[in-house]
């Protein structure tokens, strides 16, 4: 349908919206009208406000306010679990509120695009409800004939009435709301409400799936506010959105009779945006870090730090590990080298007698073997083993054969046993 802009601008030095609508359809062109003319009039603070507009021949040119922040779609799509149940029943009071304004009008606007890419997370927690493209005043959808507003709709989150082009009001945008709370809570939108007609006149049994059976926990009077928003009849659907937020807040019955209905000027709503209710989640997630990493929910940026912090203690208890696994086999092969050398290698020479007294065992050894000869290693092990001095004594009588490449051993001569 267009495009839009985040923009700077210079004369107030803040972000706005543009919203561009091409030219070449001149029911697109209408809309847009419609839309600037609804939200010209529009005082709400969780709905954008209109602060000019110029038509060029590029097309319409809407400057809105700029809200900051992702919409739900895209926590959505980031995360690997639906959102908990009170924080989606924080967010059903804000758009109910926002719902009751805007029907509250005389006359009264019909949004006919709740669903969660239009809804965005204010800094403060709550949402604002986005593209009035296809909102339209709901004298204007009365009679015979089709507005343009009503050839467009999300198959997963618009009623049936609005699907087959039949009148369409306060209760469509009602529809809309419960399974755009649907997604939230279960994680997976609901079933066409087209095709849960079909099947339903075909062999009587509703596709919807119940939240409970999907997601546990639920508070029960969420769950059935929920479940009686999503009735294909119109009629069986709560009668306003005021009705809506006085069972969430009271946890009434919605099974119970209804009381009447009060006036929307006995019962104004209240912005939940400015309620200060304690118990609001704010997102610790600044909007200037939006465009520099991907978009994720509170409870997600929770969850991916909890997981890096335990990878990071995994890692360190793996080096620790690997530490003293080293350190104890270290330990290990120097007591086992000490012991051993201890227990069978031969007493260190430290005088000539002692090197006489190993001479004599050698002598006796060669006796056993039948040679008096040592290989040139043993002559290296010795060499390593006795002083300068000792070697330098027996020197003289040190000569190799060639032929065998043994040492023969004058009798006098002193080598230790090995």
């Amino acid at each position: 349908m267009g495009a839009v802009f985040e923009a700077i601008d210079l004369t107030s030095n803040r972000h706005v919206a543009i919203k561009q609508t091409s030219p070449s359809d001149a029911s697109l062109m209408a809309a847009a009208k419609r839309e600037a003319s609804l939200l010209r009039d529009l005082n709400y603070p969780q709905c954008p406000r209109l602060l000019d507009q110029c038509e060029e021949e590029t097309g319409l040119f809407l400057v809105m306010q700029f809200f900051s922040g992702p919409t739900l779609g895209q926590l959505l799509a980031t995360r690997k679990l639906p959102f908990p149940a009170h924080q989606v029943k924080l967010w059903a009071k804000d758009l109910l509120h926002t719902l009751a304004y805007l029907h509250g009008r005389n006359p009264a606007i019909v949004h006919h695009d709740i669903k969660p890419s239009n809804l965005k997370l204010l800094p403060d927690g709550s949402v604002a409800l986005l593209d009035f493209g296809l909102a339209q005043p709901i004298s204007q959808s009365k009679g015979d004939q089709l507005s343009d507003a009503l050839l467009a709709y999300t198959p997963s989150y618009a009623p049936p009435e609005q699907i087959t082009g039949e009148r369409t009001a306060e209760y469509s945008d009602i529809y809309a709301l419960g399974a755009t709370l649907y997604h939230l809570l279960t994680g997976r939108a609901p079933a066409d409400s087209l095709k849960r007609s079909r099947q339903v006149r075909s062999c009587g049994v509703d596709p919807l799936e119940p939240i409970d059976k999907i997601v546990r926990g639920v508070p029960q009077i969420l769950a059935q506010l929920i479940t009686k928003a999503l009735s294909l009849e119109p009629s069986q659907r709560p009668t306003s959105a005021l009705e809506m937020v006085e069972q969430l807040s009271a946890n009434i019955p919605i099974f119970t009779p209804r009381r009447p209905a009060q006036s929307a000027a006995a019962l104004s709503p209240k912005p939940a945006v400015l309620s200060g209710h304690r118990d609001r989640i704010t997102v610790e997630i600044p909007s200037c870090d939006l465009r520099q990493r991907q978009v994720i929910s509170l409870a997600a940026f929770r969850e991916e730090k909890e997981r890096e912090a335990a990878l990071r203690r995994k890692s360190a208890t793996t080096l620790v590990n690997i530490a003293s696994t080293i350190a104890i086999l270290f330990t290990v092969a120097s007591l086992t080298t000490f012991v051993f050398r201890n227990a069978y290698g031969p007493p260190p020479i430290t005088s000539r007698d002692e090197a006489y007294a190993a001479g004599k065992s050698l002598d006796a050894r060669a006796d056993q073997l039948n040679a008096r000869s040592i290989t040139i290693d043993e002559l290296i092990r010795w060499r390593s083993r006795t002083s300068k001095h000792e070697r330098r004594s027996t020197r003289n009588y040190a000569h190799t054969s060639t032929a065998t490449g043994t040492l023969p051993l004058p009798p006098a001569t002193a080598f230790p046993a090995f």
